[in-house]
């Protein structure tokens, strides 16, 4: 609820391009900075942005700071509260252009000398290497000096957030600059512990930035920055494997774009056609134009987020493929084993992210004929096919028996009964008895199905969440995040609504879904 008069504050440091620094006129700059400027727009919120030099996590410790953007990590959340995911943050290590054979794995930096920001997350990562592997740390304020350092000899590398530190490198001229990544982090915003349920407004916020495009366009202005390769003899797989993955996610969005504005054009065209009969001919065509706009704004926000859950399987690759030849020419079978197991398990990982996008774009397009669909059929074949499962978690599955007949697309809605039980069995958590139940409520006009489970529920603030492409409320469940949205689309197509109901405290949660009264599925 807002507070009338309330100052928010968020701080950070004063130095850390491109995520937030002071300008020349001592003015705060970065994709933070525009990112809270703009919720504090949109939720009419005052928040005050703060920064100075050094860290403040003890000040957000205190309370005596609202909000910061921090990295995630299990450490930080004993003293952290942490909110919505704004970016993935890549810590690297950089070396100067042109040195011979630098350290392309993290086992081999004992012997190196790093300048490093202290306190960072990227001391701690090279601080906790056994010690055998452990470089000499020199501590930085910044990446600036982390650079100076290392042009001046006095540090070997310098290791940091991999575009501050190509930033500096390209401002002084370098391009080809050899790294080696550290870890890839979820970078959030962030508050002391205990103090999330404060701060909901800002997940509203974020959404209807995303939902707009405005999110998209700050990333695009602060983070979007190119990535240079090194030698074409070193990096020519690697660059293979991103073109193409980029190339799939370019040639999918440009032919959904297409195939929208030809929906939309044949509409227009068929209303205009009957303007002169029909005076309300012209609201119906702004109204088709109001909706190409949503349709644009929903593929903007697609292509981002196809782009950016595609960089951690090309981030796994990219990084273990350096590591072949050098397995292969020191005849380390193991080693060369394991780094092929790492980049086959990323390649899966993105050919079932691929495959699950083609299946997500063909609801709506390519329906079968609709026909007269038994509910309880359709239920039990989902049991079946998730017999397994439902066995190695003990879960008891229970069936209504008053599961009404619907007219629709039984293979795709067979699919919705499937995808929100596995959901369910998925996030059971510790429950001693756990159990689902598939149902019915009556319903004067449309009969509301339901998949209810006593299982660890949802958080409100996360309802709407949950269905939109590629979420995952525990990143370390398995599956590509989108089950859900693909549901969402197929009840959509059916002409009907889906949505979770979930109690504020206690177990358990309820998705819940209408079918348009029966009718037939729209092609």
């Amino acid at each position: 609820m807002k507070q009338p008069g309330r100052v928010f504050t968020f701080g950070g440091d004063d130095a850390q391009p491109p995520y937030q620094y002071l300008d020349e006129a001592g003015q705060p700059q970065g994709f933070n900075v525009d990112l809270i400027r703009a919720i504090s727009r949109i939720s009419g919120r005052k928040i005050e942005v703060r920064l100075r030099k050094g860290d403040v996590l003890d000040l957000v410790a205190e309370g005596s700071v609202d909000l910061a953007a921090l990295s995630y990590t299990e450490e930080r959340t004993k003293v952290f509260g942490f909110l919505d995911e704004i970016w993935t943050v890549r810590l690297s290590v950089f070396f100067m252009p042109g040195r011979a054979s630098p350290p392309d794995d993290m086992s081999r930096l004992g012997g190196e000398i790093v300048a490093v920001r202290t306190p960072s997350l990227s001391r701690d990562t090279l601080a906790a290497l056994p010690e055998a592997q452990r470089p000499t740390l020199v501590a930085v304020g910044d990446h600036n000096e982390a650079v100076a350092l290392l042009r001046a000899g006095r540090a070997t590398a310098a290791a940091g957030n991999d575009i501050g530190l190509r930033e500096e490198f390209a401002r002084l001229g370098f391009t080809d600059v050899p790294e080696l990544l550290l870890r890839a982090n979820s970078y959030r915003l962030a508050t002391k512990r205990g103090r999330e349920g404060e701060f909901v407004w800002v997940s509203e916020a974020l959404k209807q930035l995303r939902d707009s495009g405005v999110y998209s366009r700050i990333v695009e202005k602060h983070l979007a920055s190119p990535r240079p390769d090194n030698s074409l003899r070193e990096f020519a797989p690697k660059a293979a494997i991103v073109i193409a993955a980029l190339a799939l996610v370019t040639v999918f969005a440009l032919a959904w774009n297409r195939s929208l504005r030809t929906q939309v054009a044949a509409r227009t065209a068929r209303l205009a056609e009957a303007a002169a009969d029909r005076e309300r001919s012209l609201a119906e065509i702004r109204d088709a134009n109001q909706k190409l706009e949503v349709k644009n704004a929903e593929l903007e926000r697609f292509t981002y987020t196809v782009s950016h859950d595609l960089r951690s399987p090309l981030i796994t690759i990219r990084g273990y493929l350096s590591h072949l030849e050098t397995s292969a020419s020191e005849g380390n079978l193991g080693r060369f084993r394991e780094d092929a197991a790492r980049i086959d398990g990323a390649a899966a990982k993105m050919d079932a992210l691929l495959r699950d996008l083609l299946e997500l774009s063909r609801v709506g397009r390519v329906l079968n004929p609709a026909s007269d669909v038994n509910m309880a059929a359709v239920a039990q074949d989902a049991a079946d096919l998730l017999r397994g499962p439902l066995r190695d978690r003990g879960v008891e599955l229970e069936i209504a028996r008053d599961l009404p007949a619907v007219r629709g697309d039984r293979q795709r809605l067979l699919e919705v009964v499937q995808n929100l039980v596995e959901n369910a069995i998925k996030f059971m958590g510790d429950q001693s008895q756990p159990g689902i139940r598939i149902g019915v409520r009556p319903d004067s006009s449309d009969p509301v199905f339901f998949v209810s489970d006593n299982g660890i529920g949802i958080d409100p603030k996360h309802r709407e969440k949950v269905f939109e492409l590629f979420e995952k409320l525990n990143p370390s469940g398995g599956g590509t995040g989108v089950g859900l949205a693909l549901v969402k689309r197929i009840v959509e197509a059916h002409g009907g609504r889906v949505w979770v109901e979930s109690p504020p405290e206690g177990p358990g949660s309820t998705f819940c879904f209408t079918l348009g009264g029966g009718s037939t599925p729209d092609p």
